[in-house]
Order: structure tokens, then C-alpha cells, then sequence
């Protein structure tokens, strides 16, 4: 799904995220943003989905926030289930607390926000 020497990412029905990627091919509809967040519908991934939302800044996608599409999952469950798909092996289990993996291309964020237990990945691409 995410390949960590260039930052794309790859979902199974074909569809692609990639760095610096012009916003009109994000989505037809904004062809004239700048600077938006776009979250995008759930995209396939083996065992479930993942829902990107699209970060925007002077036309080009600059990062992507993916989150666990697992509702009512614990969790741990959607935790497991996001650093699978991202290949990661977490290094706080234990606390679900937040790290980050730098990359060639900029780096990943992962968080799981202790109010509603939803598991969420930062991905951040460099100027």
C-alpha cells in the first residue's frame, strides 16, 4: 500500500496517492484549490478500508491522514489493523501512544486518539 522510498500509495481498486500529485488529479472539483483538505471516500485494502483525507497546499498534495474504517472496533483492533496495512510494527502496544518513521520521501505519523479510540496515520511529504 505505501511504498516507502517514493510516499505513493496504492489501494486495491487501482486507485493512487503520491507526492506532490496536482490537485485536479485528486479530484476533478479542485481543479482550482490551493490550499483544502479533501477527505476522499473509503479506498479497499486487503482485510478492510481505509478512508484518505487529502491534504492540499499551493495546488499539490502535500500529506495524507488515513484512517482505520472499522467502526465500533476497539482500538487496539483499528491500531493493528492500520500499521498492517502500513507495514509498521508498533512500538508502543502497550499505551497506543504516538511515533513517528522517517522516510526518503518525508515521514509517518501515527496516532490513536484516546477519547474515541479511532487509529490514524500522517503521512507528510518534503517540500
Amino acid at each position: 500500500m505505501l511504498n516507502y522510498t517514493t510516499g505513493e500509495l496504492t489501494f486495491l481498486d487501482g486507485s493512487r496517492l503520491w507526492a506532490h500529485m496536482p490537485a485536479v488529479e485528486v479530484n476533478e472539483r479542485l481543479a482550482a484549490a490551493r490550499d483544502r483538505d479533501w477527505a476522499l471516500l473509503p479506498r479497499p485494502v486487503a482485510g478492510g478500508e481505509i478512508t484518505p483525507v487529502c491534504l492540499l497546499r499551493d495546488g499539490a498534495l502535500c500529506g495524507v491522514w488515513l484512517y482505520a474504517s472499522q467502526p465500533g472496533a476497539k482500538a487496539e483492533k483499528q491500531r493493528a489493523f492500520l500499521l498492517k496495512r502500513l507495514q509498521l510494527r508498533d512500538p508502543c502496544p502497550d499505551t497506543l501512544g504516538c511515533f513517528r518513521v522517517q522516510c526518503p520521501f518525508g515521514e509517518v505519523d501515527v496516532s490513536t486518539d484516546p477519547y474515541t479510540g479511532q487509529a490514524a496515520a500522517l503521512i507528510r511529504y518534503r517540500v
